[in-house]
């Protein structure tokens, strides 16, 4: 099928969810562009395609120039359209005119280079990495859930589902299960991720496992790989969220989704390191 052709049968679906003429207008505009992006790679046809065609399409919108202003589009305006030209493909993969979609690699409101409108810079990583205090188990604790999701760019439920099994501290490995879809991966871990964790594991989850624990949730004391100082219970995921946000917004008052910066930054350092789309997809697992 053409790319044409399929972009006239998207908007036709768009437009029957009558999400508003404003919202309709803007996929009509972003998928022209695509289209006549594509056009000059002589690319027609669904089937032509490809990862590395949509990585260029990506690379063109962040050297495009606003003429209003005379700077680059911005990171957070690049994603969201291309979020747009995904939801375009995705739609003619499960109408099966695309045996898989070139552009899965596209997550949430963001692409797999990283950054956008809260994104953080490697100093500023760096800064928020720094801020609990280690001399102290909580922040020795809070220190490690921070690296390993800036290591293995895991979500809050993901942090909060990990057991002490999950770890492989000689291979430097992280087993997790998706919050999304269900489905296991596994991520490595860099080694000052492994260095706080393991000083976690040493030094501190043994004294906070010895208490008594109470509740439904004490029955994953034993297991759980983070755990919390007042019971040992097992930190839930909005306690992971209020550690990450205390040392994200310290840096960044403004993120508004602070876990959502440090997955982020993963991201960008996984890119920046040379990794490939399909490699830090699977790292990160399924979409948002």
């Amino acid at each position: 099928m053409k790319i044409i052709e399929a972009r006239e049968k998207y908007l036709a679906a768009y437009k029957e969810k009558k999400t508003g003429e404003s919202a309709y207008r803007v996929q009509v505009t972003v998928t022209r562009e695509f289209l006549e992006f594509m056009k000059t790679r002589q690319t027609l046809d669904l089937e032509q395609l490809t990862t590395a065609r949509v990585e260029e399409y990506r690379k063109r919108l962040l050297e495009r120039v606003v003429p209003m202003t005379g700077k680059p589009l911005a990171p957070k305006t690049a994603g969201a359209r291309l979020v747009i030209v995904r939801n375009f493909l995705e739609h003619a993969t499960e109408r099966g005119w695309l045996p898989s979609n070139p552009a899965k690699w596209i997550i949430g409101g963001l692409s797999l280079w990283g950054g956008g409108a809260q994104g953080l810079t490697v100093e500023e990583m760096e800064q928020v990495l720094s801020k609990p205090d280690v001399d102290q188990f909580d922040g020795l604790r809070d220190r490690a859930i921070l690296e390993v999701i800036y290591a293995a760019g895991v979500r809050a439920p993901e942090v909060a589902a990990l057991e002490l099994e999950d770890v492989d501290m000689e291979a430097g490995r992280l087993r997790v299960k998706s919050s999304v879809d269900g489905k296991e991966r596994v991520a490595p871990l860099t080694p000052s991720a492994r260095g706080f964790l393991g000083r976690y594991l040493k030094e501190v989850r043994p004294e906070w496992a010895q208490l008594p624990g109470e509740g439904p949730a004490a029955e994953r004391r034993g297991t759980a790989l983070f755990i919390e100082p007042m019971r040992g219970n097992p930190l839930n995921t909005g306690t992971v969220q209020k550690i990450v946000a205390a040392a994200v917004r310290q840096v960044n008052p403004k993120a508004a989704m602070p876990c959502r910066v440090i997955r982020d930054a993963c991201i960008a350092r996984l890119r920046a390191e040379g990794a490939t789309l399909e490699a830090v997809q699977a790292q990160l697992g399924g979409d948002e």
